[in-house]
Parts: structure tokens; C-alpha cells; sequence
């Protein structure tokens, strides 16, 4: 906040007010608005964090970071903003480092880290092979052929999409759970409930939640005197439908803090919390939702997907709520293929441009293994 202050001192005249995580996402965006806008106002500052997520500023082509940040993750998503979609010019990047300090070593330690990232998160030859083509259904066998091949070189396994079985030499897929025909019909009509009406359901079903999830207002450390892993459950955020990623600090800080409070949490098994942001994605975003980013859909494709597609494959899991949790759904494997078909048709209809990477996230598992199951009933809806 010094250095912030100090800037805002010395380009008072073309500089807007700084960017801090004491402004909600309205005021934020205001900001940004008045940057864009007056052509006065050659210089936006904010705090990295504050400025770093859920904000869209193409018309800003230079990037200065002041202080260098241990994670380059953070630092990525402060450059994401300038370098989004509608960017029509080169994005300039800057890094102040003073010499002889520890920033010095910081930095180099960001190089070593981001080199070991990029080693390990290559990307997908498959996605870069196939940004200009119509996606049909030979595509999509064609797309994953490929993924194959690039998950091959890394790993002995062995798989035909065109066969009847998948076979992986550590971790060979379980047959299909016998289907319970209470949870069955416990799900059947979840699914026809609104997202209000579920968190209502559940609400009554687990209680309420005891405490605020976070312990203080600058989402530094989680309750964990909340959790209920022990029984296999999860805390939900019930404004998810407003602001994604409620339960990162990272993203929470830039929200209001209400939506961490006891009332705004509610507690649910796997399946329930990938229906709760399949409902987020099909309906009507609040009025008070944040703008830029996609309600439901991260979360249920990036982490519950894969998660419960571990569940129903011989995964080892190693934590004891992870084994509880896969115990909940265990026999549910028919409910989860009614909800993957169901989102599958949302992003045709809705977003058919993400529909190269959801389909892959849909249907592969921690392991980057692909659930030919999964991978059937989406072919087939």
C-alpha cells in the first residue's frame, strides 16, 4: 500500500485512484470504466491481488509490476488482464527489481518455478492442432486420439478409442457400480429443482453451517472448524452464482466478505455440489453478479469433474475424507452420467466455443486417463 500511495502522489494528475481489495467489484470495475474512458488518465494503479482477477483492461498495453511475487501465478493473472481477448496491441511487461536486495533471488527463484511449470503443464497438441476446424463428431474422435498420443509419451498406457474396453497399465476401470435405486431417484429429483430450491434442499438435509469460512475479512485462513470431510462433505458457496472461485483467497478477497459468511454456506456430497454449478451455468446470472466471468462452469469441469471421474475408476485415493467422499456417490455412477450428459448439451447450447476444452476435462480423470464410459454417454447424448 506504501508504494501504491507514493505512486498515486507522483501521478496524481493522470492516474486514477488505486485499485485495493477495499473496493467491491462494482467500484472496481468503475475504475477501470474512468481509465478507459478519460483520456486524461494515462496510468491505473491497484494492489496485484485486487487487480489480478476478474478483470478485463485490453485498452491498457503496458504492465509494470512493482514488487516481485513469490507465486508466478499471481503475477500471470495481473498480465492476463491487459492480454485478453479484443487486445489489439502488443502487451509490454515490466519488472521492477531493485539491486542487490532479496528481490533479486525472488526472481530468480520465479524463473526456476515457472520453467518447472512449464515443463510439467505442457500444452495439449491436440488443442493447438485444432483451433480452425468445425467440431464434429470425427473431430472430437480425432481431438482425442491425439490427446492419447501426447499422454502416451509420457506414460505406459495403452488405450483404443475404438474399442470396448480401455486398459492402463496402473490404473484399469472398474465395471460400473450397481445403481442404487433410492439415490437414483434422490437425484432424478434434484435435478428438476431450481439452485435456490437446492441449496434449500440441502440446507435441511445437513444443517447449517457453524461458521464463516473464512476466520478474517482479508481471507487469509480457512475455518476449519467448519469441515465436515470426515463424512465425506464439501462446503459450497452459495454465491458461487455470482463470483467464481469464493473459496480461493486469492478471488475471495476481491468480493464482498458477506458472501463467506455461515448463512451464505452450505454443505453437500459430490454429485449435489457438481448439480448446485450445473443449475449456477443454466440460469439467469444475479443482477449483482460479477461481470467477465462464467458462473458454474470452472468449477464443475475444472476440479468436480475430474474429481468424481476419479471416484468411479481405481484411483488410489490417499486422504480419508477423499475415501469417504467417493463412498457417498460410490453407487450413483448412473445419476453422474444423467448430470455429464446435461452439462454437455448446456455447452453445446450455450458456449459451443469451449466445448474442445470441456470435452476433454469431462471425461478424463486425475490421472489424465480417459473414462470411456463418460466418454460413450456424451457421444450418445
Amino acid at each position: 500500500m506504501d508504494t501504491l500511495q507514493k505512486l498515486y502522489c507522483y501521478f496524481r494528475n493522470i492516474s486514477t485512484t488505486p485499485i485495493t481489495g477495499a473496493l467491491n467489484s462494482n467500484e472496481r470495475q468503475k475504475k477501470i470504466d474512468d481509465f478507459s474512458n478519460d483520456d486524461n488518465k494515462k496510468v491505473l494503479l491497484a494492489q496485484i491481488n485486487s487487480g489480478g482477477t476478474g478483470l478485463n483492461i485490453q485498452v491498457a498495453s503496458v504492465v509494470i509490476i512493482c514488487e516481485p511475487q513469490f507465486k508466478p501465478s499471481i503475477e500471470n493473472q495481473a498480465i492476463s488482464r491487459a492480454y485478453r481477448m479484443g487486445q489489439a496491441r502488443k502487451v509490454l511487461v515490466y519488472h521492477l527489481i531493485c539491486q542487490n536486495t532479496i528481490e533479486e533471488k525472488m526472481v530468480q527463484r520465479l524463473e526456476e518455478k515457472q520453467l518447472a511449470f512449464n515443463v510439467y503443464a505442457d500444452k495439449s497438441v491436440a488443442y493447438e492442432n485444432t483451433q480452425d476446424i468445425n467440431i464434429d463428431e470425427t473431430s472430437f474422435k480425432q481431438i482425442i486420439n491425439e490427446e492419447i498420443d501426447r499422454i502416451k509419451s509420457k506414460k505406459n498406457s495403452t488405450f483404443d478409442i475404438n474399442s470396448n474396453q480401455a486398459t492402463f497399465q496402473k490404473n484399469e476401470v472398474e465395471t460400473m457400480p450397481n445403481k442404487s435405486v433410492d439415490n437414483f431417484d434422490y437425484y432424478n429429483q434434484l435435478m428438476k429443482m431450481s439452485y435456490q430450491q437446492v441449496v434449500s434442499s440441502l440446507l435441511k438435509k445437513y444443517g447449517s453451517v457453524d461458521g464463516d469460512y473464512f476466520l478474517d475479512e482479508f481471507c487469509r485462513q480457512k475455518n476449519t472448524n467448519i469441515t465436515r470431510g470426515n463424512e465425506g462433505l464439501f462446503i459450497h458457496h452459495i454465491d458461487e452464482d455470482k463470483a467464481i472461485m469464493l473459496s480461493n483467497s486469492n478471488y475471495a478477497i476481491n468480493n464482498p466478505f458477506d458472501y463467506q459468511k455461515a448463512s451464505r454456506l452450505v454443505y453437500c456430497n459430490l454429485l449435489e455440489h457438481f448439480l448446485l454449478h450445473i443449475l449456477i451455468y443454466e440460469e439467469p446470472n444475479p443482477l449483482n453478479a460479477n461481470q467477465n466471468e462464467l458462473q458454474g462452469l470452472g468449477g464443475a469441469i475444472n476440479f468436480l469433474c475430474k474429481t468424481i471421474n476419479d471416484c468411479y475408476t481405481d484411483y488410489d485415493f490417499k486422504k480419508e475424507y477423499s475415501k469417504k467422499a467417493k463412498s457417498l456417490i460410490i453407487n450413483d455412477f448412473s445419476s453422474y452420467v444423467l448430470m455429464v450428459k446435461r452439462l454437455w448439451n448446456d455447452i453445446c447450447e450455450n458456449n459451443p466455443n469451449l466445448k474442445r476444452e470441456s470435452y476433454i476435462n469431462l471425461i478424463t480423470n486425475s490421472n489424465n486417463e480417459i473414462d470411456k464410459r463418460i466418454l460413450d454417454a456424451i457421444n450418445n447424448s
